[in-house]
């Protein structure tokens, strides 16, 4: 009787033990989980807000689950129940709608750029033509296409309300985020406070500018090759065991179904991103 009540008591420790346990790992994964969407929400707001998209950001974070769920239940049918890959594959899933944000956030920065030292000559024909800075800024909105005269009527709109010319001018470089646009600035605000022709100043502005974008033309031509071999040699692997996998499903089970291929596919996967980290630092070139 001793005996059925010392094990009794035993596993009513475990019980409670666990019980403990799991509750305090839940407590912690929602306070975790609640930090997470909390910072991807604020992130993904001012994203959207920059790009002018008035989209609740809370539908790209229901998007991004959707998404990590669907590819974690996709890679565990193909890899054979295979959790820890399902994981990795999972969690790459959850950053595509991130990633895709932040291309086309670098592309529209690029359409600026190209539309910027259009700009710049347009605001210093304004100014000789007799217009003031600001009418020349109305003037460029009015004439202009997106996402260029979005931004610039933004700064109109600051400072019709009453922010300082200056201060919607930093708004404005904080808000782009361009070293193009950043030159324009503060040489504005220079030749604002310490006199001079701004006018002038867009002139050699947009020289430079036109020059580096040149440079720059050069540069992405001279690498080409190089983009273009990472690229490759990322997508053989996978093209491989695709083609593979359709055409002798049973050769290609042992790199899931034992310890030696999986720990081949984990190398596979880790020199593949290392081959891509290391070729796009070395064509990347800054001008």
């Amino acid at each position: 009787m001793t005996q059925i009540v010392y094990i009794a008591l035993i596993y009513i420790i475990i019980f409670l033990t666990v019980a403990i346990v799991t509750n305090f790992a839940a407590g912690a994964g929602r306070i975790l989980f609640r930090y997470y969407q909390s910072r991807y929400l604020q992130s993904v707001s001012r994203t959207l807000e920059t790009m002018f998209i008035f989209l609740n950001p809370r539908r790209i974070l229901n998007v991004s689950i959707l998404i990590m769920c669907l590819v974690f239940m996709f890679t565990l049918t193909i890899t054979r129940l295979n959790i820890v890959l399902s994981v990795i594959m999972a969690l790459v899933g959850l950053l595509v709608p991130r990633i895709l944000l932040s291309y086309y956030v670098r592309k529209r920065r690029r359409t600026f750029e190209l539309q910027f030292v259009q700009g710049l000559d347009f605001l210093s024909s304004s100014m000789k033509a007799g217009l003031s800075y600001v009418q020349a800024l109305e003037s460029l909105v009015e004439n202009s296409t997106p996402p260029l005269s979005q931004e610039f009527d933004l700064l109109l709109r600051e400072y019709r309300i009453g922010i300082p010319l200056n201060e919607a001018l930093q708004n404005l470089a904080r808000r782009v985020e361009s070293e193009e646009l950043n030159l324009m600035v503060f040489s504005t605000i220079i030749t604002r406070e310490l006199g001079g022709d701004i006018s002038e100043i867009f002139d050699h502005l947009a020289d430079v500018i036109r020059s580096r974008h040149r440079v720059m033309e050069r540069v992405d031509t001279l690498t080409a090759q190089g983009r273009l071999q990472a690229m490759i040699c990322g997508a053989i692997p996978f093209i491989l065991y695709g083609t593979l996998f359709l055409w002798q499903p049973e050769s290609m089970k042992p790199l899931f179904q034992s310890n030696v291929g999986r720990i081949a596919v984990y190398a596979v996967l880790l020199l593949q991103v290392m081959v891509i980290l290391v070729v796009r630092r070395i064509v990347r070139i800054r001008i």
